[in-house]
């Protein structure tokens, strides 16, 4: 059974066979609509039982990435067509196993957290202006971030510090669907390592854009969106460029 992205003595048969098929799927080991092969048949190729191979495919099923047939078996969907961007962490990694780059993808993926940014910042000067607004706990997030900047915290800490600013801006904003929106955003920035390491290189700066937050939060006008989010721009910039060279 091939390696891939996150193994560990931790993972179990199951996760490590799910990851195994969901890799193969997106390599384009078995085109959209293709039936896979027998059972039996399948779990000896993948080195699995059949309990083992049965409890993975039903994940991929719950995943969309298969449809389930009866009398068919399991057939392949198109994941460009049913997924989400929880997929974009096995992508990258088979693309840079093929020698390709992925800094477009993260310039793009980038690209999309700023949008989401600006839409964030607009509802939350709407909501300065109707006298709603709440911004204690941004507050207290963004204190948390430099408290670990300051202290030299891990990777894996410095990462749920700054997505601990985006939940709690995510909450002043008072809407669900950026919320919602922005979750696949988060889970690639937990999941694609090369990706956090470019992120969290300088923890200092991350701050330093964070105090730019909160002097914006202290009078949130519409005009001043562009200031702050050209900081992200910045950095963004950077961090695909990182990437790329990586």
């Amino acid at each position: 059974m091939s390696g891939g992205r996150g193994a560990s003595a931790a993972e179990t048969a199951v996760e490590a066979c799910e990851r195994a098929i969901r890799r193969a799927l997106l390599a384009g080991d078995y085109a959209p609509g293709e039936r896979l092969p027998p059972e039996r048949a399948f779990a000896e190729t993948l080195g699995v039982n059949r309990t083992t191979l049965r409890a993975a495919l039903g994940r991929l099923a719950s995943a969309r990435l298969l449809a389930v047939r009866q009398g068919s078996g399991y057939l392949v969907q198109d994941y460009r067509e049913v997924a989400g961007l929880e997929l974009l962490p096995d992508l990258a990694e088979l693309q840079r196993e093929r020698g390709e780059s992925i800094g477009p993808m993260v310039a793009e993926l980038l690209e999309v957290r700023r949008r989401i940014a600006v839409m964030a910042l607009e509802k939350i000067a709407s909501r300065a202006t109707a006298k709603t607004l709440d911004t204690s706990g941004i507050e207290a997030a963004v204190g948390h971030f430099a408290k670990l900047a300051a202290e030299g915290a891990t990777l894996d800490q410095l990462a749920e510090g700054d997505l601990g600013v985006t939940a709690a801006v995510l909450e002043a904003t008072g809407s669900p669907v950026l919320g919602l929106i922005l979750n696949p955003v988060s889970f690639v920035v937990r999941e694609l390592e090369p990706l956090r390491q470019a992120i969290y290189r300088e923890p200092a700066g991350i701050a330093l854009g964070h105090q730019m937050l909160l002097a914006w939060l202290a009078e949130p006008q519409l005009s001043a969106i562009p200031m702050v989010v050209s900081e992200l721009q910045r950095r963004d910039a950077a961090t695909a460029e990182l990437v790329s060279r990586s």
